[in-house]
């Protein structure tokens, strides 16, 4: 006797699992069998000792089992998908900010570019957003505002989600920003910040390190 294979490609509907329901015996084995390769598969990342092409289709990588992509393969992993620090300068510290502004209503605009991991495409999939955090040093006393400002992918045309921060010292933006419609593979977006208010004899701000990440391990 040999092994051939099986998959599950006939899920038993909802009538078929209640109390006292017929049991269909091709179709109950063939389910029973099927989710077992199916679930064996996706663990192992490899066909389960079958000499065959597989029972389950390929993740978003290429390869076989679950990648951590996000829904349907596997919570996603959470972590920076891109980053600016400070830039090498000749200050005391060795580093310079990624931006300076010194007066209200200056802009500084800044072009993200970073590749997303390919991941399945579907609504509020977790790839599919990447939230911006940020942090403000006002300089000298008082107080300085500013605001984020994050398009989507039709840059200044389109839409955008934004967060602000006021600090009399450093401080983090809000967490309403986020680059939006990301797909897999390369992205790039138009990041804005604007100086919004001094006050107390606050001169400006530095800007940065600045970051866009993945948050969420099922969905948005």
């Amino acid at each position: 006797m040999s092994l051939s294979r099986i998959s599950s490609s006939e899920p038993l509907a909802d009538r078929e699992v209640r109390s006292l329901a017929p049991a269909v015996s091709r179709r109950l084995a063939t389910s029973l069998a099927g989710r077992g390769r199916y679930l064996l598969e996706l663990l192992r990342g490899d066909t389960a000792g079958f000499v065959d092409d597989g029972a389950t289709p390929l993740n978003p990588q290429g390869q076989r089992g679950i990648d951590r992509s996000g829904p349907p393969w596997g919570d996603a992993h959470m972590h920076p998908i891109w980053i600016t620090e400070y830039t090498s300068g000749t200050d005391v510290e060795g580093e310079v900010p990624t931006a300076t502004l010194t007066t209200v209503g200056q802009i500084a605009s800044i072009t993200a570019r970073f590749f997303v991991r390919p991941f399945y495409v579907s609504p509020l999939a977790p790839y599919s957003r990447a939230y911006f955090r940020g942090f403000g040093t006002r300089l000298t006393s008082g107080t300085a505002g500013a605001t984020v400002r994050v398009y989507g992918p039709d840059g200044l045309a389109g839409s955008f989600t934004s967060a602000t921060l006021s600090t009399t010292g450093t401080a983090q933006f809000g967490t309403g920003a986020y680059a939006a419609e990301l797909r897999p593979g390369w992205n790039e977006r138009l990041i804005q910040i604007e100086l919004t208010s001094l006050s107390g004899g606050a001169t400006g701000m530095d800007i940065g390190p600045l970051s866009l990440n993945q948050v969420v391990r099922r969905t948005h």
